[in-house]
């Protein structure tokens, strides 16, 4: 039945926006978004989300969206999701969102298309507001890699960027599957051992090695292996990338499940603070437990 037949589907707000494409490229139904942020000072689409839709179109074929003027309603009709037929490409994003943010939505789009989705998301790897690349690559990767059999999901971080220049990339490759099996995830098992990345730009690697000694000193209180690392990114063209500080922390369990925290400094703050408060609230994250990491 062709869409402009069977209409669209209305879904109001803004809220769960990349949920709300997947679902329509899903089910094959074309849905209209509609009353987006209208009692907002700025309202309807952000340029975040219009990048999304630009990248969907990009990994799809046949979508279609409009947007009205004020940006407070799109209508949106699914195409097929080809994944640019498994050849890899480059997309720009959005520097008011990390890559991440895009690479999340990507997941339950790309796991049903025609072939492997093999892309290289450019822009911001470390903000924030979104889980940075090392959170991702350690918690959602990895939790990807069960839901997958055969072919294997990667996560590439080629460079680093914060805001606001950027110029980060990644390569992210998303294998398809052909169903999702029953499963039962309710027991994450018991913390054998923590992971993490303290990473620098354009700032001297000290700064790493600083929040590391804190947060070992806090976190060998509970667990003996805990081995963290510093990534020191550099740029021959320093002009090129913009100076930042941050740690990521992630909790493997005996199960096999993913739990992380990550925190970027925003506020000026020393590298032992940073250490302190990202570790008090990876240990909260570890409290409130699940298997699937919800920061």
């Amino acid at each position: 039945m062709k869409a402009a037949a069977q209409g669209f589907q209305k879904i109001p707000g803004s809220n769960y926006f990349r949920l709300k494409i997947a679902y329509s490229l899903l089910l094959n139904k074309p849905i209209e978004i509609c009353n987006i942020r209208e009692d907002s000072i700025t309202p309807g689409l952000t340029e975040y989300e219009i990048s999304f839709l630009k990248l969907i179109n990009a990994i799809t074929n046949g979508t279609k969206f409009e947007i009205n003027k004020t940006g407070t309603t799109v209508r949106f009709t699914p195409g097929t999701i080809t994944n640019n037929y498994g050849d890899e490409f480059t997309f720009e994003t959005d520097p008011s969102r990390a890559v991440t943010y895009y690479a999340e939505g990507l997941i339950p789009i790309s796991m049903f298309g025609k072939e492997s989705l093999n892309i290289n998301l450019e822009g911001i790897t470390n903000n924030d507001i979104d889980n940075s690349v090392d959170s991702f690559l350690s918690s959602t990767v990895g939790l990807l890699k069960k839901l997958v059999v055969g072919d294997s999901p990667e996560f590439k971080i080629k460079k680093r960027g914060v805001a606001p220049n950027g110029k980060g990339l990644v390569f992210f490759k998303i294998p398809i599957i052909t169903n999702l099996a029953p499963f039962d995830w309710t027991d994450e098992g018991k913390i054998k051992r923590v992971r993490g990345t303290a990473f620098t730009s354009k700032i001297s690697g000290t700064f790493g090695t600083r929040m590391i000694t804190k947060s070992k000193g806090i976190l060998m209180n509970f667990l003996p292996d805990v081995w963290l690392v510093v990534d020191s990114y550099k740029d021959k063209n320093l002009e090129a990338i913009s100076p930042g500080y941050g740690l990521s922390l992630t909790a493997e369990t005996k199960e096999g499940f993913f739990l992380s925290s990550d925190i970027i400094n925003k506020d000026n703050i020393t590298p032992e603070e940073l250490a302190e408060k990202c570790t008090m609230k990876f240990l909260n994250e570890l409290y409130t437990s699940g298997v699937v990491n919800v920061n």
